[in-house]
């Protein structure tokens, strides 16, 4: 069973540590602290289930809402039910409908939280027309919105998305 992480945020947390490489924790520990993450974050790396981590630990820390000290086996199931959070998932490809519709939703910005987030992992699997309506999202982005993005397959995320996040490996 997994509890909330009792060590404050989750740049403190031990767990978190094991994670993130040192540059790609210091990169993300000064934009928290900063509360200017920019719009856009893509986390690419050869892990899935690695990248599942480092999306639920990003968006605890920008949100302020608790982070969980054990490893589980989705931990992005956490992040479903909260108000400022949108999480994008599909088991073969996500459709330009999808896009559509967070588009819609994401036009008024976060209502309770800090940040509105858009968690889309596997990006890799949108569609050719999701990955060019997402590109207006990315560069109209409204205030308040961070995008949350990650891929083990960065050859296959267009290179324009690509070009308006900041991109960080984690291994």
């Amino acid at each position: 069973m997994a509890r909330d992480c009792e060590c404050g945020t989750a740049w403190d947390c031990a767990l978190m540590q094991t994670l993130f490489s040192p540059r790609t924790e210091t990169i993300l520990s000064n934009l928290v602290a900063q509360k200017k993450p920019g719009h856009a974050l893509l986390f690419y790396g050869p892990k899935n289930a690695l990248l599942s981590h480092v999306l639920h630990f990003t968006t605890s820390a920008f949100n302020q809402i608790p982070i969980l000290d054990q490893l589980q086996s989705d931990p992005l199931v956490t992040l479903e039910n909260q108000t400022d959070i949108v999480l994008v998932r599909s088991e073969k490809s996500i459709p330009i409908d999808e896009i559509r519709n967070i588009h819609e939703r994401i036009k008024y910005g976060p209502h309770q939280a800090p940040f509105l987030i858009l968690v889309i992992p596997e990006c890799d699997r949108l569609t050719t027309q999701a990955a060019n309506a997402f590109l207006k999202c990315l560069e109209e982005p409204p205030k308040g919105v961070l995008f949350l993005l990650s891929t083990n397959q960065i050859q296959e995320v267009l290179p324009t998305i690509k070009s308006r996040c900041k991109t960080l490996y984690i291994s």
